[in-house]
């Protein structure tokens, strides 16, 4: 399974990217992936600090195929092999959807293959992304926590990316806006809920009824100045818990770091 890859000029994030997947994987969790392949193959590996790797998503333009693995213990599996979605070049989006059984793999707004776990899918700690792809997003969703709360956006007044039909009904991937732009511009982004009444979180219409207490996440903490680079066809993504009796609140999109900057 070891391969070279050749150099080649990255912009976004670096390659090879590593970053940590906290909470711990979980059924509904997704990793969000975006990027344009340069070269002959590039690889996804979701792995322990101990060199485990749970799952091994693998394109390989040079095969014609997107070949899927795991490797316990440093130990490779037999491969699963399925039909290429992707292009050299042509920019990509993928959504890997954790469920309680397997892996569900989308790109470009379609359902792509399925990993059905060798391994406890919890053992993954970190993301890895190498070899021939300029990579300039990548995001995790926590899925249902250890209290049992839904996906991230299930009780939440505002909701993580919708995902009407990747997985048949299961979240997985943000359809395109009906314009020319891609479907996220300098990184992930946004995506508003299906206009319908039911959400397609379990029910639950985002931004109504009484919430229960908000899945645990990380707390940027209030107010918040985060540094961001924002490119045409950007979109930012905000999620957070409104209080009882809460009158307002605001974003702003400062041209520095502090309050007291230029409000653009």
């Amino acid at each position: 399974m070891h391969f070279s890859y050749g150099g080649g000029m990255n912009y976004g994030l670096p390659v090879p990217y590593t970053t940590q997947i906290t909470p711990s994987l979980s059924n509904g969790t997704q990793i969000h992936i975006s990027g344009t392949p340069t070269g002959s193959r590039f690889e996804i590996n979701l792995r322990s600090y101990q060199n485990d790797i749970v799952l091994h998503v693998n394109p390989r333009f040079d095969d014609g195929a997107i070949i899927l693995n795991s490797a316990p213990q440093g130990n490779w599996g037999s491969e699963e092999r399925h039909a290429l979605p992707f292009h050299r070049g042509a920019r990509f989006t993928m959504v890997i959807l954790a469920t309680d059984r397997s892996f569900k793999i989308a790109a470009n707004n379609g359902h792509v293959c399925e990993f059905y776990h060798r391994s406890p899918m919890h053992l993954a700690q970190q993301v890895e992304i190498k070899g021939d792809v300029t990579l300039e997003s990548v995001q995790v969703y926590p899925g249902t926590g250890p209290m049992g709360f839904p996906p991230m956006g299930g009780d939440m007044a505002f909701a993580p990316p919708s995902f009407p039909s990747a997985f048949g009904g299961n979240p997985g991937f943000c359809p395109p806006p009906p314009s020319s732009q891609p479907a996220f511009g300098g990184g992930m982004g946004y995506c508003p809920p299906p206009p319908s009444s039911q959400s397609t979180f379990g029910g639950f219409t985002p931004g109504f009824g009484s919430p229960s207490a908000p899945p645990s996440m990380p707390n940027a903490g209030v107010p918040s100045i985060q540094s961001c680079r924002i490119n045409t066809g950007s979109r930012i993504f905000v999620q957070g818990f409104i209080p009882v009796g809460a009158n307002r609140f605001e974003l702003n999109l400062l041209q520095g770091y502090s309050d007291g900057d230029d409000i653009a």
